[in-house]
């Protein structure tokens, strides 16, 4: 075995890592296969104190157990499915990053799958042909099908389990990770109203998108309270890419030249808008104030760095498959994560709101 960092000792004529197989780990543990099986699978069974010692050998020895055997073995594919039909892939990718860690932990795979289709039922069943072909013991959906609420409940009916990232609201049986926006987007415009502004515009996704509208509401409110001291001079939906930041921001910027802040609903959009006003010589934060929601690595990038509303997309695709493979929880079980403003130079901050190498997703 490994001692101080050298390699594999074979001497004794035992296998090389890549050729280790369970039987070898138990006989070099001491312990039936049985056991070994129990620690691969995360199951019952194992006292402490072995699956310690058990995991502690076969980090040292290099062992990773085969994904095939496992399945035949258990019956499990052991791969899950993260589903999407979302524009962003900057969006999507971080939240596979952050579930394949912990899948990975627990000895699986992640199956990332685009969605086709524009209608609702041809987006069902090709979710349902995706599930039947790779035989995921578990679906992680993306919004905007996360809060498709005929879409969930069809996809229910399949009896795998589910998990919904970003869904609204909704009362379904269907378990549940997402963000608590409303607070944070109040906190967000109350501080460009500190700034003294009071000519707002709103570019969000696809009008019917539920993300958007939320977002909109709360900007809507906020700006409501004021009682006419500020208000909303434009309302766009673009469909959550750069391309249309870029677009509808210089729509808003030519037709309300009066407009001093401009909400975007999420950061790709953020970044087009930024992008339209600097071509056409509007001073960034000077002039219009930028902000965006995601806080993805993008809003760092830019120059200014933008504004955003801080989703913890990795830490929510991580805990989301935490709860997946519980059997303990109930079917309808919901978890909120807070999200928090991140303040950067496209709403005048001077100084570098936080290191890029920290995003705060938690993994």
């Amino acid at each position: 075995m490994r001692q101080g960092g050298q390699a594999f000792n074979r001497q004794g004529g035992e296998p090389s890592p890549e050729r280790l197989t369970i039987n070898d780990v138990a006989r070099l543990a001491g312990v039936s296969k049985k056991s070994v099986s129990r620690v691969i699978n995360d199951e019952p069974g194992v006292s402490d104190d072995t699956r310690s010692k058990i995991r502690a050998l076969m980090q040292e020895l290099g062992f990773i157990p085969s994904r095939k055997a496992r399945a035949l073995a258990t019956s499990k594919s052991f791969l899950l499915g993260l589903v999407h039909n979302n524009p962003n892939a900057a969006y999507v990718m971080e939240l596979a990053l952050g579930a394949q860690i912990v899948a990975g932990e627990k000895g699986f795979e992640v199956i990332v799958h685009a969605a086709r289709g524009v209608a609702l039922d041809d987006l069902r069943n090709d979710i349902k042909q995706f599930a039947a072909r790779a035989g995921c013991d578990g679906l992680l959906l993306l919004p905007p099908l996360s809060e498709s609420v005929s879409l969930v409940v069809d996809l229910a009916a399949l009896q795998v389990p589910l998990v919904r990232i970003a869904g609204d609201e909704s009362d379904l049986r269907v378990r549940q990770i997402r963000c608590r926006e409303q607070p944070a987007i109040f906190d967000l415009v109350n501080r460009l109203l500190q700034k003294g502004h009071t000519n707002f515009a709103f570019l969000g996704g696809a009008s019917k998108s539920n993300s958007t509208r939320r977002r909109l509401s709360a900007v809507s409110d906020v700006l409501f309270a004021t009682n006419g001291r500020a208000r909303l001079l434009q309302i766009e939906f673009g469909d959550y890419t750069f391309a249309s930041g870029l677009r509808l921001g210089a729509e808003i910027l030519h037709a309300n030249p009066d407009v001093t802040a401009i909400v975007c609903a999420n950061d790709e959009m953020a970044a087009g808008v930024v992008h339209a006003a600097l071509s056409k010589g509007v001073d960034i934060p000077g002039k219009v104030m930028v902000t965006g929601f995601d806080d993805a690595p993008l809003a760092m990038q830019m120059w200014p760095p933008i504004t955003s509303v801080r989703q913890p997309i990795r830490a929510m695709a991580a805990r989301a498959v935490e709860v997946l493979l519980d059997p303990k929880l109930p079917v309808d079980h919901v978890e909120v994560f807070a999200c928090t403003v991140i303040e950067r130079q496209s709403t005048g901050l001077t100084e570098t709101a936080d290191d890029p190498s920290d995003n705060a997703h938690g993994y």
